[in-house]
């Protein structure tokens, strides 16, 4: 095989390179080709050989490729309210979109900084299929807003969620920003 994250099975045993097996004429053997996907999204192309002691076939080569999707990705990655001045509010918004399942659901989040967590406002909506990006199959839509209390200059935290999706039943998001006085030096 191509890589260690290739598996190959003849007749539903697993064959390792130079392990032999006997297939009498007329007879069949079920070759099973597995890829565990283990790289960014993209194209990929994997397989095994086989070499025979048939003269008209002494090889065969069995490969498996296609696209990796991201079963779940978010856009932007992070909520970022940049610069927000003291007495303003400000916004940062995000898609938790899904790939591969048809609908997303956020079933709970909390601000994990309880300082921060009185000031941001989190409010989930949907997201029509027209307005979906490329590709993807559902989305929900993250919206928080901002009311800054007192203290001016950079913060951070995150904001964790708990989702319908099997293959992201969690998702922790970086949130960061700065409040401005009105005076600068």
């Amino acid at each position: 095989h191509t890589c260690k994250c290739t598996t190959v099975e003849l007749n539903g045993n697993p064959v390792e390179p130079g392990a032999g097996a006997s297939v009498e004429p007329g007879e069949s053997a079920k070759v099973l080709l597995e890829w565990a996907a283990k790289v960014p999204a993209g194209p990929f192309r994997h397989g095994a050989s086989f070499t025979t002691n048939d003269p008209e076939r002494s090889r065969l080569e069995l490969m498996v490729e296609g696209d990796i999707v991201a079963s779940t990705t978010l856009e932007p990655s992070i909520l970022s309210f940049g610069n927000v001045n003291v007495g303003a509010e400000g916004k940062a918004e995000m898609l938790v979109m899904a790939f591969l399942e048809p609908e997303v659901t956020i079933e709970s989040f909390e601000i994990s900084d309880e300082k921060l967590a009185e000031q941001v406002e989190v409010k989930i909506e949907p997201v029509e299929k027209s307005a979906l990006p490329q590709n993807a199959l559902a989305a929900a839509k993250v919206v928080a807003t901002l009311k800054p209390k007192g203290t001016i200059g950079p913060f951070g935290g995150s904001l964790k969620m708990k989702t319908n999706l099997k293959q992201a039943p969690s998702i922790e998001v970086p949130i960061y920003g700065a409040v401005k006085g009105d005076i600068s030096i």
